[in-house]
């Protein structure tokens, strides 16, 4: 989940930096993407927690 994570991010910093230049913009991208790094943040640290308590 934290590779995944990773791979959103990556994809946050290109489409920062097209945006930046001014060759592509996308507001709808911009908050969803950040969204799903969030949410697979949560599940990873959700996962952690349950593999350090044994379940």
């Amino acid at each position: 989940m934290l590779l995944v994570a990773l791979v959103f991010f990556s994809l946050t910093e290109i489409f920062g930096a097209l945006r930046a230049f001014g060759i592509y913009e996308s507001p709808f991208l911009t908050h969803i993407i950040p969204t799903a790094i969030l949410g697979f943040l949560i599940a990873a640290l959700i996962m952690e927690i349950y593999r350090k308590n044994g379940r």
